[in-house]
C-alpha cells in the first residue's frame, strides 16, 4: 500500500477512512462525520492509490471514465483528502499537524501509559487539594514577575491543558487493541482556538472502555492540576520556582475549569460521549427531546398523564443535560473574569 502524502500535489485518501472488508463488498468506515458506505472492489482499490502524488484522473488499470466517476463519488462522501492540511468541516477549522504511520499500538506502552493515568489521575488531584488547604502559601502580589507569571499562567497553562487534554485521549484509545489513532493538530471553532486528535473507537465494545476513552482527557487536566499544587506547596520561596507559585495557580485553575467544561453533556463535549458510550446514544436524545416538553403547560400534562412516573424520571435526567448546558456559559464567563482580574489587578 503506497504511503499516503497529504503534502502532495494531488488529492489522496483520507486518513480517517478505514476499510475493511465484509461479505457484501467493502465498508469504508469516516470516522470525520461517523458513516460508514459501501464500496466495490474496484472502487477501494481506486481509493487506495490516491497517495498524493499519483494524477487522480491517470490511475493505472483504469479508465478515464472510472477514474472521474470513482473520484467524484469518493469526493462526495468524504473519503478523499484535497484540501492538504487545513479542513473546514462544521463550522471548524482543523489543521492537521501529525498523522501517525500506524493507526493502531504496536507496543504495550499505552496500555501502561493509560492504567497510570486512571489509577493516579484522582488521587493526586486529591493530594494536591489536600497539601493547598493545609499548607499556608503565600502568592507575591508585589513580585518582580507578577503580570509575567499572569501571562504565563493563563496562555500556558491552557496550551498545556488543550495538547495534554488530547495527549490522554490516544493514549486511551491506542490502550485498547481495536482502537485507532488517526491524526492530530489544532483547530477553531468560531472564535476559540483549540487542539484535537482524531481517534475511532467503534470497534471498542466494552462500555467501560470506550467510557474511559473520552474521559482521559478530563483525567489529564486533572492529574496536571494536582501535580502543579503538589509543586507549589514544596517549592521554597526564595528559589527560581517560588517567583512562579502565581502562574502554577493560574495553571491549575485554567486546567480545572477545562474540566468542568469537557466533562459538561453539551453536544460533541467529552461528557456527552461519555454518557452515550455507557448508555447508549437513543438515552441521551431522548433526554434533549424530552426538554421541549417542559415549555408548554398542555405539553406537559399530556407528557405525564401519557409517561407517568417514567416521564418524571426522564424529565429529571433532561434536566441535569440542560444545567450542564447552562454551566457552560457560566464556566466561559469564570475564565473571562480570571484573566481579566489577574491581569489588571
Amino acid at each position: 500500500m503506497p504511503k499516503i502524502n497529504i503534502d502532495g500535489r494531488y488529492p489522496c485518501k483520507a486518513n480517517w477512512v478505514i476499510l475493511k472488508s465484509t461479505k457484501n463488498g467493502i465498508a469504508a468506515r469516516n470516522c470525520l462525520n461517523q458513516e460508514t458506505v459501501k464500496l466495490t472492489d474496484r472502487q477501494a482499490k481506486y481509493l487506495m492509490r490516491l497517495d498524493g502524488n499519483r494524477n487522480p484522473c491517470k490511475i493505472k488499470g483504469f479508465t478515464k471514465q472510472e477514474c472521474e466517476e470513482y473520484y467524484d463519488y469518493l469526493d462526495s462522501e468524504v473519503l478523499i483528502r484535497d484540501e492538504g492540511r487545513t479542513l473546514h468541516a462544521d463550522g471548524i477549522m482543523l489543521h492537521t499537524v501529525y498523522i501517525p504511520e500506524r493507526k493502531y499500538a504496536g507496543t504495550i506502552i499505552p496500555k501502561i501509559l493509560n492504567s497510570l493515568l486512571w489509577l493516579t489521575f484522582l488521587p493526586v488531584f486529591l493530594y494536591g487539594l489536600f497539601r493547598i488547604s493545609r499548607y499556608d502559601i503565600e502568592f507575591g502580589m508585589n513580585c518582580n514577575y507578577f503580570f509575567a507569571n499572569v501571562i504565563t499562567g493563563i496562555v500556558g497553562g491552557l496550551l498545556l491543558g488543550m495538547i495534554l487534554h488530547e495527549v490522554g485521549h490516544a493514549i486511551a484509545c491506542l490502550a485498547n487493541i481495536k482502537g485507532a489513532f488517526l491524526e492530530a493538530g489544532f483547530m477553531i471553532r468560531g472564535i476559540l482556538p483549540g487542539a484535537y486528535v482524531m481517534i475511532d473507537a467503534t470497534d471498542v465494545t466494552n462500555r467501560r472502555k470506550k467510557a474511559q476513552i473520552y474521559l482521559a482527557g478530563i483525567e489529564v487536566n486533572l492529574l496536571l492540576s494536582g501535580l502543579l499544587m503538589i509543586l507549589m506547596t514544596s517549592v521554597r520561596e526564595n528559589s527560581f520556582l517560588g517567583e512562579w507559585k502565581i502562574a502554577m495557580l493560574y495553571a491549575v485553575v485554567q486546567n480545572v475549569i477545562l474540566a468542568l467544561i469537557n466533562i459538561s453533556l453539551v453536544e460533541n463535549f467529552d461528557g456527552e460521549h461519555t454518557m452515550r458510550a455507557l448508555f447508549g446514544g437513543s438515552i441521551v436524545d431522548a433526554a434533549k427531546a424530552n426538554l421541549k416538553q417542559m415549555f408548554s403547560a398542555k405539553k406537559r400534562r399530556n407528557y405525564f398523564r401519557k409517561n407517568g412516573i417514567n416521564g418524571i424520571a426522564n424529565i429529571c435526567t433532561s434536566m441535569v443535560v440542560l444545567v450542564f448546558q447552562i454551566f457552560i456559559p457560566l464556566l466561559i464567563l469564570a475564565e473571562i473574569s480570571i484573566f481579566v482580574g489577574g491581569v489588571f489587578s
